[in-house]
Order: C-alpha cells, then sequence, then structure tokens
C-alpha cells in the first residue's frame, strides 16, 4: 500500500470529540476484537482509547450495536455537564469523529443500546428536576436516521430518579430506581408492569447500574457492600427460570481498590467495560471476559 493509499484509510483527527489526537482506522468488523480501532482488548483491565475516548473529562461506558458499526458513549464536563456521543464507521469502514447527539436539550447520560441495536436508551434531566438525569428516554433507529427522543412511561418511569436501563431479547427491563436500588418490569398488553425488587440483591448497598444479558442469562451491577475490593465492586448473578441468583464478586482480576462501576458487556459477550473512578478522575476501561469463569 503506497502512502497515498495509506492516508485515505487512516485520518489523524484533531481534538477528538472532548479529547486529544489519535488514530481513526480499520476496515468492517471481521471479528469482534475490532472495536474503534484499538488493539485486542486486555487480559486484565486496561483504559479504553486513551486520549481519545477515555479522556480528562469523567466518562460514561460505551454500548456497541451487534455489527460493531456504531456506539455511543457519555461525559461529564469539570461544570457536571453531561452529553451523549455516538461514534459510526463510514462506507469505507473508518471510524468516524465523535459528535454530540443533540436529545432532549438538558443532561443526559448513561446510553445502552437494546439487543437488536435498533433502539437506545438513556437518562435525562427533566424541566422540573436538574442537576441529575432522573428519567429514562428511548430513541430509535429510522431508515432517515434516529427518532425524536420518548420517555419510558409509568411505572418505570416514577417520583423517584431512574437510569441505565438495560433490556432483554424479551422485553424485560432491568434499571436503577435511586434510593430503592436495581428494578425489572416486563411488557405486558397495556405498558410495562409494576416494577418488582429482586430480592438476592438485598444487602448489596447501593446496587445500580444494571447490564443484563440480552438472553436473560446473568446480571452485572455495581454495589458498595461492605467487603469488596474498592468503594465500589462490580458484581455478577447468574438467572435461572427468572430467579436472580446470588450475587459473586468479579474478583481482583476486574476490581481494584478505586470505584469500579457502569458495566457494560459487548455484543459477543468476550469484552467487559465499565468505568474506574479515583482522586485522578475517571476512565473507561475494558478487558476480556468469560462468563463461564464465575459458574
Amino acid at each position: 500500500m503506497d502512502e497515498e493509499q495509506k492516508n485515505e484509510k487512516q485520518g489523524k483527527v484533531n481534538n477528538a470529540g472532548p479529547g486529544a489526537s489519535f488514530l481513526f482506522s480499520g476496515c468492517l468488523p471481521t471479528t469482534y476484537e475490532d472495536y474503534f480501532s484499538q488493539p485486542p482488548p486486555p487480559e486484565e483491565p486496561g483504559v479504553f482509547a486513551l486520549g481519545g475516548i477515555s479522556t480528562d473529562r469523567s466518562e460514561y461506558p460505551p454500548t456497541f450495536n451487534r455489527d460493531l458499526t456504531t456506539f455511543f458513549y457519555g461525559d461529564m464536563d469539570g461544570e457536571g455537564k453531561r452529553q451523549i456521543y455516538i461514534v459510526e464507521r463510514d462506507q469505507g469502514g473508518l471510524w468516524q469523529l465523535p459528535e454530540v447527539m443533540d436529545l432532549t436539550g438538558l443532561g443526559v447520560m448513561e446510553p445502552v443500546f437494546s439487543p437488536s441495536g435498533q433502539r437506545l436508551y438513556f437518562s435525562s434531566e427533566t424541566s422540573s428536576m436538574k442537576g441529575k438525569p432522573n428519567d429514562i428516554y428511548y430513541i430509535e433507529r429510522t431508515e432517515s436516521g434516529w427518532s425524536d427522543p420518548e420517555s419510558m412511561p409509568d411505572p418505570v418511569n416514577s417520583a423517584y430518579k431512574e437510569y441505565n436501563l438495560s433490556e432483554t431479547h424479551s422485553g424485560r427491563v432491568y434499571f436503577t430506581r435511586e434510593g430503592v436500588g436495581i428494578l425489572r418490569s416486563h411488557v405486558t398488553e397495556t405498558g410495562y408492569s409494576e416494577p418488582e425488587a429482586i430480592a438476592s440483591l438485598a444487602g448489596y448497598t447501593y446496587a445500580s447500574h444494571p447490564f443484563v444479558a440480552p438472553d436473560e442469562s446473568y446480571l452485572i451491577f455495581d454495589s458498595t457492600k461492605a467487603g469488596g475490593q474498592g468503594s465500589a465492586d462490580l458484581y455478577i448473578a447468574f438467572i435461572e427460570n427468572g430467579l436472580v441468583g446470588q450475587p459473586i464478586n468479579l474478583g481482583t482480576t476486574i476490581n481494584s481498590g478505586d470505584w469500579d462501576a457502569m458495566p457494560q458487556v459487548s455484543p459477543d459477550g468476550r469484552v467487559l467495560f465499565f468505568v474506574r473512578e479515583n482522586s485522578q478522575g475517571r476512565d473507561i476501561y475494558w478487558v476480556k471476559f468469560d462468563v463461564e469463569a464465575y459458574r
């Protein structure tokens, strides 16, 4: 490949999204190890896309669609403004610059794709309650782009703060209700069922940020439960016949002495993304993941 062809296949991007310069390159994905033109995910947690996605801001983990052509992530600047970015591949397979999504006009955070990749959930401030996103919304992919945001109906949204919704193939949703914990609800003929608490999570202090496997075989979440590795740890609980089992700490290979939280798993289940926060800030981390190692 000569220099001209090489330049056509990669572009040096200045001030990519909120971060510094780095290269976006790569072809359409042939393996699930091709994430944002990064090397394969590490055996132990490492910072994801340092200087491009993980910067000097506080980030929210990425969520990828099924064919790895689009992902969303979020960040919060020094003034506490929260926003969501979209990153897409062009027709030649090159990753493009992150672009801020104009969603509700207010602070937004924690984007999570549905299993189909046709719907994106996120949480947003509302005009009556600012300072922290407090209701769950969604947008849907259409032939002309993305739809306008729609608010999740009652009883998913309530007078409490709700955020970080994760959905299964069957349409059951798991989400955080601040001050209550992780709840789940299923689709009914008229909307959604009254959210139920998960009995096995009782005693897991500030259990939040659920990620549920699309086939509802396991749940990953974070908690500040005493006895963990740091101020917050990641836990996994296996689900059988709708019953969520006792949580298992993901251990010292993944958890650290810092705040480890906000899990997201890649579409093929082989990569775990999360954030790690300490006095130096908060970045997105990623690591190879094998769910069977915890059974």
